[in-house]
């Protein structure tokens, strides 16, 4: 972090521990962008040449359609969902072979629950909210944050049913 000039040398300490927020998100995406792309050409480097087509396919598709609604159309369409199996198919090959593919696919998804989460905030997204907050629950108790373990799920479960105890006139 240091040698890229993402961070000065002595906020390192701050960004790790989260003191210093903005800069620590900040850090977390790059590194996030950066070990996404490396896991991808994996991914790729891996395939045969007829299923990298398969890939080709769908970033053209892409870049030609520019339109909302096709974009939405290909994304749901039974070629991405494919391909989107195959990837998962990879990585979880990949994490069963290689710790260190394995511990880097966990902070990964790390980071995308910790996006997700900050964009349910930003954007008052209360269902997008609940579900990454579901979702940290399990690394709470896995990192031994005592305090986060004990009142996460009891939270959850109230918002949960909020609609039910405390609904809108």
């Amino acid at each position: 972090m240091i040698e890229s000039e993402i961070v000065a040398p002595r906020s390192v300490k701050g960004v790790l521990s989260g003191k210093h927020y903005n800069r620590s998100v900040r850090v977390h995406k790059l590194i996030y962008e950066a070990m996404q792309r490396m896991r991808f050409e994996a991914f790729e480097k891996s395939l045969a040449s007829s299923a990298s087509n398969q890939f080709d396919w769908v970033g053209i598709s892409v870049l030609e359609d520019s339109e909302r609604e096709s974009f939405t159309e290909i994304c749901t369409s039974k070629q991405v969902n494919d391909a989107k199996r195959t990837y998962d198919t990879f990585v979880e090959k990949r994490s069963e072979e290689n710790p260190t593919f394995a511990l880097w696919s966990k902070y990964i998804d790390m980071v995308q629950l910790l996006l997700l989460y900050i964009r349910a905030t930003r954007t008052s997204n209360w269902e997008l909210h609940l579900s990454s907050l579901r979702s940290m629950i399990p690394w709470f108790f896995a990192t031994d944050r005592v305090n986060y373990s004990r009142y996460a799920p009891c939270y959850w479960l109230e918002m949960l049913c909020l609609e039910k105890t405390h609904p809108c006139k």
